[in-house]
């Protein structure tokens, strides 16, 4: 990280964040989430910017390339210098050593278009009920998901899909106004749809 970004940006006391110019510049990240090993994990990318960026240029935000998960393996190398006086002088190498990249594991979401699995959402916005019809082009077991805007599971359900159109209902009534996102999944892939309650 460049290192903490102002408080007004996300409303968040001393957030670490990337910041400053790095027009060109890749940052590989590496991320330890071995506390979540074995549970449901939830990625969110959150941009912010302030008044001076110019959102009309096509290279303002940023760019994510190359998501993996994988068992990180490392090692912390130690380079040390000796003088003619025989003084000698080590240093660690920093950032956890030299990282082993791997490319097994590599996580990808394949984007299902309406020709491979048709789903529609309504009324869209809606105040309590939402209806959803789904159809697919072959029988496959499926999960239904509604997320808030940042990933957060709330409704979660599995169905089972077939050529023939499936119709279900979520009540939305108990939830605030705002946009969610209905994902169903496939082994084949995803669709997402953003819903606004009212």
């Amino acid at each position: 990280y460049s290192g903490p970004i102002s408080f007004f940006t996300f409303v968040r006391e001393d957030f670490p964040a990337y910041w400053g110019d790095r027009s060109d510049d890749w940052i590989d990240t590496y991320v330890d989430l071995s506390d979540f090993r074995g549970g449901p994990l939830n990625v969110r990318f959150q941009l912010g910017t302030d008044g001076a960026a110019d959102i009309s240029d096509p290279k303002a935000g940023w760019l994510i390339d190359e998501i993996e998960i994988m068992d990180m393996v490392s090692y912390n190398g130690e380079a040390c210098v000796t003088s003619d006086d025989n003084d000698e002088a080590c240093t660690m190498a920093s950032g956890g050593g030299t990282i082993i990249e791997s490319e097994e594991g590599t996580v990808s979401v394949n984007v299902l278009d309406d020709e491979t699995l048709k789903v529609r959402a309504f009324p869209n916005p809606t105040d309590d009920k939402l209806n959803i019809t789904i159809a697919a082009k072959k029988f496959e077991e499926a999960s239904m998901t509604l997320m808030t805007a940042n990933g957060r599971e709330l409704i979660r359900q599995k169905i089972g899909l077939s050529a023939q159109v499936q119709s279900y209902q979520m009540d939305l009534n108990d939830l605030p106004g705002g946009m969610y996102l209905l994902r169903v999944m496939t082994d084949e892939g995803v669709v997402i749809r953003k819903v606004m309650k009212q």
